[in-house]
């Protein structure tokens, strides 16, 4: 499973509505940032220095690949995606990838980097109650975001695009 697939699992109920506490114009920017995160852990694309540099070799899997793509014309940018609702068809699987994150998320050894990634991205989306549904673990939750947005540097990006959209809002409005 991809890891814009987890998060998208993670942003929603089993009904496939948002899941509570969170954004969808936010949960959009956390795909992309997912997408690009997953590009970055298989050697497709550098963050290195702050900005997306292309590394030459190709995704297997068709959506990144497709982000790629999407990448190599606007290196740098970053695109929302349009919200939709897609039901659960996996209810175990999504049951399965909640409890997975949310273990991560209050627990204290040291976080693999896919549960970083969707941690680090859950931060700024708002997704705190969803990986930790109970008030009593949200302190620890909030400490362990913290400490994988340290590591995946696209959650860095999506945290500012959200800002800059939430900005733009008020300024527009």
């Amino acid at each position: 499973m991809l890891l814009a697939e987890a998060f998208v699992l993670l942003a929603l109920n089993a009904d496939g509505t948002p899941a509570h506490g969170s954004n969808q114009p936010n949960v959009a920017m956390g795909v992309v940032g997912a997408l690009v995160t997953e590009l970055v852990l298989d050697g497709h694309l550098d963050l290195s220095d702050g900005r997306i540099r292309l590394a030459g070799s190709k995704p297997t899997a068709p959506l990144l690949v497709l982000a790629l793509q999407n990448l190599a014309p606007h290196e740098g940018k970053k695109h929302s995606l349009h919200a939709t609702r897609h039901p659960v068809v996996d209810a175990t699987a999504h049951a399965r990838l909640r409890a997975e994150v949310h273990s991560a998320a209050i627990g204290e050894g040291p976080l693999d980097p896919r549960h970083a990634a969707l941690l680090a991205l859950a931060g700024p989306c708002r997704l705190l109650e969803v990986v930790a549904p109970d008030r009593a673990d949200r302190a620890q939750a909030k400490r362990r975001i913290a400490e994988a947005a340290e590591r995946v540097p696209a959650a860095a990006a999506v945290k500012y695009a959200i800002e800059a959209a939430a900005v733009a809002a008020v300024v527009g409005a």
